[in-house]
């Protein structure tokens, strides 16, 4: 903004904030290029200088992101591989910050995204697939965004499509790819992952997945545990209340539901030599007394318990997810 008086050049920069630049949209294809959107999400300017991005491979520096400058809160930045001033005519965008000729990072269609700050550190992670992580999006030709509880978490199941018109502003280009680069718009999550779980005897956390349909109409969603210790059994659980209960009685993780808890027992399944359970949920009958279907608008939580040996038979939860369902 111009100063309007000469007492304004006398008030202090915008503090520069070091985390708060987040993946917030990304296109592995389109006719228009293919593309990535990072945003600051904070309260305080970001110099980009020194800033890196990299795909699956991960290594910090192998494209530069100082020529991008300093972000404002509030604002976005495009890195494609297509012609800077081509991309931004096909999109209509005047006055976004975009970087082109990305060849050094560019995307696949399973793929992941590293952003790493001036210091080397990674600052945000994005892992995506269609194929990799059955149920999520493919973004060909239309993007994928980052609704508000998964930013910087690493959940593509998270992500919405993009639709012409929604409430993320999305647009058509001039050669008919569907997103909004350059511009985020914060929108809450019909699904996002949340709470901690403690390793396991893999040396990992468990994590539970949800996929499929969230329209009760379709009544196709699939739950997902994964990371599991292998040859044991395990079950899902649910709740419409989200908690935190540290170790709970004979268990060496967290319960991150609370409330009426609904345990899906007729379901119980081993983990196998893949360390992974699912299910098909029936959302006309969830297992509490009695049965309840659910009805347009509601929130539930889904977690997994499970059986290990660490090195004492104990059990263990994944973490947790919350699907709010059409």
């Amino acid at each position: 903004m111009t100063p309007k008086t000469p007492l304004l050049l006398l008030l202090a920069a915008p503090a520069l904030s070091q985390d708060e630049v987040r993946i917030t949209e990304y296109m592995y294809k389109g006719l228009s290029g293919e593309f990535l959107e990072i945003t600051n999400v904070g309260a305080g300017a970001v110099d980009l200088t020194g800033w890196s991005l990299d795909d699956v491979d991960a290594v910090p520096g192998t494209l530069d992101l100082s020529s991008l400058g300093v972000l404002a809160p509030g604002e976005s930045a495009v890195i494609t591989e297509a012609d800077s001033s081509m991309f931004a005519a096909a999109w209509g965008l005047v006055g976004v910050k975009i970087l082109g000729g990305n060849f050094a990072a560019n995307l696949k269609r399973n793929d992941a995204i590293h952003l790493f700050g001036a210091s080397l550190l990674e600052h945000d992670t994005l892992e995506y697939g269609d194929e990799d992580f059955p149920g999520s999006l493919r973004t060909d030709a239309i993007s994928a965004f980052a609704c508000d509880e998964v930013l910087g978490e690493d959940f593509v199941f998270g992500w919405l499509e993009s639709v012409a018109g929604d409430a993320h502003g999305s647009v058509a280009s001039a050669q008919g790819d569907v997103g909004s680069p350059g511009s985020h718009v914060a929108v809450e999550c019909d699904i996002y992952a949340y709470c901690t779980a403690e390793d396991n005897s893999t040396g990992e956390p468990a994590e539970i997945f949800a996929s499929g349909s969230f329209d009760l109409l379709d009544n196709a969603m699939l739950l997902t545990a994964s990371a599991l210790p292998i040859d044991q059994f395990g079950y899902f659980l649910c709740s419409q209340t989200q908690a935190f209960v540290a170790l709970p009685p004979g268990s060496e993780g967290n319960l991150c539901l609370g409330g009426t808890i609904g345990r899906f027992v007729n379901d119980v399944q081993n983990s196998g030599l893949v360390g992974e359970i699912s299910i098909a949920i029936d959302l006309t009958a969830l297992p509490l007394s009695p049965a309840h279907a659910v009805v347009p608008g509601e929130t539930w939580n889904f977690t997994a318990w499970y059986r290990d040996l660490n090195p004492a038979a104990t059990s263990n939860f994944t973490n947790a997810v919350s699907v709010t369902f059409d």
